[in-house]
């Protein structure tokens, strides 16, 4: 009797910590791709603030152009690589939602059209933060 109790909390332990761990990682992925997604946002806000203001300086606007795309793609790939790890343990759909936003960000990024891409980003954090939401550990997730 006592060892079936034994196995019991050892099992339940072990459930806890593998949820602690799993949700902490999951946190810190999402806040990273907050940031990185507020800061493509931000240099866009710049741009096109700096593009009704100044309609002289086309050289600079290519390097702003190529550095919001650059820094998109490298927001996808790196959503790419910690998506495998994520999968494993999160919900597909949900995932999924996220990365079909930021492929958007990207083509939109190709184009150059800056006001979807806006609108990506914010549907990209909201995706991310219900993804966080999701997947705390409380009473109304548990049953």
């Amino acid at each position: 009797m006592y060892k079936e109790i034994i196995i019991c909390f050892v099992i339940i332990v072990g459930v806890v910590i593998i949820n602690n761990l799993s949700q902490k990682y999951t946190d810190k992925i999402i806040e990273e791709k907050r940031i990185d997604l507020y800061q493509i946002r931000d240099k866009i806000k710049a741009y096109i603030d700096n593009d009704n203001n100044d309609q002289n300086n086309k050289k600079s606007e290519e390097g702003v152009k190529e550095e919001i795309f650059e820094y998109t793609d490298e927001t996808l790939k790196e959503w790419k690589k910690q998506y495998f790890l994520l999968a494993i343990y999160l919900e597909h759909d949900e995932l999924e939602k996220v990365e079909k936003e930021l492929v958007s960000l990207k083509a939109n990024a190709e184009v150059k059209n800056y006001d979807e891409m806006i609108e990506n980003i914010e549907m990209s954090i909201f995706a991310l933060e219900h993804l966080k939401e999701k997947e705390v550990f409380n009473p109304d997730n548990f049953f």
